[in-house]
């Protein structure tokens, strides 16, 4: 499974505490993806079988203490939050996409290692309060 973009990517995003779906040109198509997303490594492995070459969506949750996805359009905004907030938000993914073309359906799309140019993601420290 090591060669099987779909596989490494979903592994990465649930080691960091995501729930995943696979995606076919950034949208879900599992039936009840929002309710039954990947969690588990033989879950993840299996779809892997099925769809190697389909991106990786991340399934975010309401609910205190679970990921969340923040949409920040302006430069600034972190630092804002932070200084109001008096916290720092942690080392996190961030989701660049081109200019214009934003989608927001549930998901953060990382697609796969093969087929980087509509998303790519990144780790990010966020800026010290110091």
């Amino acid at each position: 499974m090591d060669d099987n973009d779909f596989f490494t990517v979903a592994m990465a995003a649930r080691n960091r505490g995501f729930a995943v779906t696979p995606l076919r040109d950034t949208r879900p198509f599992l039936h009840a993806w929002n309710r039954h997303p990947l969690t588990t490594e033989t879950e993840i492995r299996t779809a892997a079988k099925e769809y190697p070459t389909c991106d990786v969506g991340l399934v975010m949750k309401r609910g205190v203490g679970e990921p969340f996805a923040i949409d920040i359009d302006s430069p600034g905004v972190i630092e804002r939050l932070e200084r109001e907030t008096h916290m720092t938000l942690p080392a996190t993914y961030t989701v660049l996409s081109r200019p214009r073309r934003h989608r927001t359906n549930g998901i953060s799309s990382f697609g796969t290692l093969s087929t980087p140019a509509r998303y790519s993601a990144r780790m990010s420290t966020p800026a010290s309060t110091t």
